[in-house]
C-alpha cells in the first residue's frame, strides 16, 4: 500500500481549486449570457438549387473504346497488333494509350450517354410537382448539368 505524502495532498488541493475556479467561471459567464433577451427567427424555404457532388467513374479503357472510330482511323495499326482481332479489347487499350489525351477523351472512347442507361436521383422537395417525377426519382440532368471528363466540351456521340 502506498503512503500519501504531502506532494499528493498538495496536488489534490490544487486540482480541487482549479476545478472550483472552472465551475465559478462557467456560472459567471452563463449568468451574463442568459441575462440578455434572445429572439430566434427561423424561416424554412424550399430550395430550388440542388447540388449534386462530383462523381468520378473509372472504367477499363479498352472496354469503353469507340470501336467504329478506332477501326476507321487506325485500321492499319490495329491489324498490325498481334492481339487483334482475337483479343480486341487488349489491342484497343494498347492503341488508346498512345493517343493524345484529347483524342482519347473526346473521340476514341464512348460518351457517358452510351455508357450509362440512365442517371436518376431521389426527387428533391423543390421538384415534387415536376412532370418528370416518376416513382420519386427524376433525371440527374434536371437538377444539375452533367459534365464529362476533363473539359466542359461534350462528346459528339
Amino acid at each position: 500500500m502506498k503512503h500519501i505524502d504531502s506532494l499528493d495532498i498538495l496536488y489534490a488541493v490544487g486540482s480541487l481549486i482549479a476545478f472550483l475556479g472552472c465551475v465559478w467561471q462557467l456560472i459567471d459567464v452563463s449568468r451574463i449570457y442568459f441575462a440578455y433577451d434572445t429572439n430566434v427567427n427561423v424561416m424554412f424555404e424550399r430550395e430550388i438549387k440542388v447540388e449534386i457532388p462530383g462523381v468520378t467513374i473509372c472504367a477499363n479503357l479498352g472496354m469503353i473504346a469507340n470501336e467504329d472510330y478506332l477501326r476507321e482511323n487506325y485500321r492499319s495499326r490495329l491489324e498490325s497488333m498481334p492481339e487483334y482481332p482475337e483479343r480486341k479489347y487488349r489491342a484497343y487499350k494498347k492503341l488508346l494509350r498512345n493517343l493524345t489525351l484529347d483524342e482519347q477523351l473526346n473521340r476514341a472512347t464512348i460518351s457517358a450517354k452510351q455508357l450509362f442507361h440512365e442517371c436518376r436521383i431521389m426527387t428533391p422537395i423543390a421538384f415534387e410537382n415536376s412532370t418528370e417525377n416518376i416513382d420519386g426519382f427524376i433525371p440527374c440532368s434536371h437538377v444539375a448539368p452533367i459534365h464529362e471528363f476533363l473539359t466542359y466540351s461534350k462528346k459528339s456521340k
